[in-house]
């Protein structure tokens, strides 16, 4: 599968694919790693699991991969499983990063650090995770962050959205509904930005989460010809 077969597959209800959010759970190879590390991850057992395990099983298999701002590292941990040559996870809060870590410990080339995103280099990584991460920092860091990890020749991105076609000058401010303050951009937004940064941007949100007013949107971001990685 390509990253667009899998967002058209989605779109037609796919197999891989459970649309009653409230029933979806990890991956059991994810939840087994969960299990392991004593991690609370119930706040996003969701159906965007299942699609970010297919993209990044269509794309890791031999590429040394790194998931900026990993917190639990479960999609670090997604990117070994699925044949990453290496897979690495940077985490700020070192209550995330010592946990996730221990959880890994025994498994060959696959890690979580503690690190700074905005100043971490990822020049030496064919392919980025920036999974749940930009929509937490404000526009100023997002820049600095997109700065890094355009170093690489493959991203993929995720935003929180509105979903419409109107340009805020700043990211919108909300609070999440698990407390924390998350920072809007919308799609317009959001593509410009990361074209800023790469020469292709691909937006592969499934469809069926284009209707909520609020969403998670994914890009796949390169600075090289598709071709390079299909």
């Amino acid at each position: 599968h390509t990253t667009t077969d899998l967002a058209r597959e989605s779109s037609k209800g796919g197999s891989f694919f459970i649309h009653t959010c409230m029933e979806c759970k990890y991956p059991q190879h994810l939840q087994t790693y969960l299990d392991s590390g004593s991690f609370d991850e119930k706040w996003s057992r969701t159906l965007r699991n299942f699609f970010l395990d297919k993209v990044i099983a269509s794309y890791a298999k031999g590429l040394k991969v790194i998931e900026t701002g990993s917190r639990s590292g479960v999609f670090t941990y997604a990117a070994h499983y699925h044949g990453a040559k290496e897979a690495l996870g940077i985490e700020f809060r070192s209550n995330f990063s010592k946990k996730s870590s221990k959880a890994l410990e025994n498994i060959p080339s696959c890690n979580v650090i503690h690190g700074d995103s905005r100043t971490f280099d990822h020049s030496d990584f064919d392919m980025v995770l920036c999974l749940g991460l930009l929509y937490n920092v404000k526009d100023k860091d997002k820049e600095i962050i997109l700065e890094q990890v355009s170093k690489c020749k493959f991203v993929l991105a995720e935003f929180w959205t509105k979903n419409n076609d109107k340009l805020y000058p700043v990211s919108e401010t909300v609070v999440h509904p698990n407390n924390t303050t998350q920072y809007l951009t919308n799609n317009v937004k959001s593509v410009e930005m990361l074209s800023s940064y790469f020469h292709h941007v691909e937006d592969i949100t499934p469809q069926n989460h284009i209707a909520a007013p609020l969403q998670n949107r994914y890009y796949i971001c390169r600075q090289e010809e598709a071709s390079l990685f299909l």
